[in-house]
């Protein structure tokens, strides 16, 4: 509305409307699949959703807090390991809640339980080159942290193709793609009991097992 009369414009919103994205919970193997979409700053949104997921339990009562660590894509941390010649020194901060337990990580896990450890920090070093067997301690460590069970990158140095290197890995996640089903997805109920609810919701849980496999558990 103007003083000569009506005339087009454009408005926006201070700050932005905001933007939405789904998130799927499989509690069961403590995983979370997050919608990828360009509307959502990559690094904000991540912060912004913990407060509010930590927020909300303080106020029913739990003290503990709500932080989301990348599960790097299958073999990136154990390939890493496993591809240096000699491994001088490896630094990795575990965290153990209830990890799926393999036969590389159940000793560990259960020391760190006995102990009444929640976040273990090592940095373990030889100059004579660190044990990459499969039952020693860097190889369970590294598992477990491949297992998205840490905090942070894990770093690695070392030896390989005769040249000194550190590296670290874990801070990405491993990202697929389910073709056609995210219109359905963003418009169904998180109680939706039809056949198209289940189909796409096999689809994420099968497109999550391919890139993160279940551990191998022990009987």
């Amino acid at each position: 509305m103007t003083e000569e009369g009506l005339s087009a414009g454009k408005s926006a919103a201070t700050p932005p409307l905001a933007s939405a994205a789904t998130v799927f919970f499989d509690l069961s193997r403590h995983l979370v699949a997050v919608e990828h979409t360009g509307e959502l700053s990559q690094t904000a949104w991540k912060d912004f959703f913990e407060r509010i997921i930590s927020e909300t339990a303080l106020s029913i009562g739990f003290t503990s807090s709500f932080e989301l660590e990348p599960v790097p894509e299958k073999h990136g941390i154990i390939g890493l390991f496993k591809s240096f010649d000699k491994l001088t020194r490896m630094r990795v901060t575990l965290r153990i809640p209830n990890p799926e337990l393999t036969r590389y990580t159940k000793s560990l896990y259960d020391d760190l339980a006995n102990s009444g450890v929640r976040e273990y920090t090592q940095d373990m070093k030889s100059p004579n080159g660190l044990s990459k067997s499969e039952d020693a301690r860097p190889y369970a460590s590294a598992y477990l942290a491949e297992q998205g069970y840490k905090k942070g990158d894990v770093h690695f140095t070392g030896i390989r193709n005769d040249v000194e290197e550190t590296v670290r890995s874990g801070s990405v996640s491993a990202r697929g793609s389910i073709k056609q089903v995210r219109d359905f997805v963003r418009g169904m109920h998180t109680t939706a009991k039809t056949k198209e609810a289940q189909a796409a919701l096999s689809a994420i849980i099968n497109e999550i097992d391919k890139l993160h496999p279940k551990g191998e558990m022990d009987e």
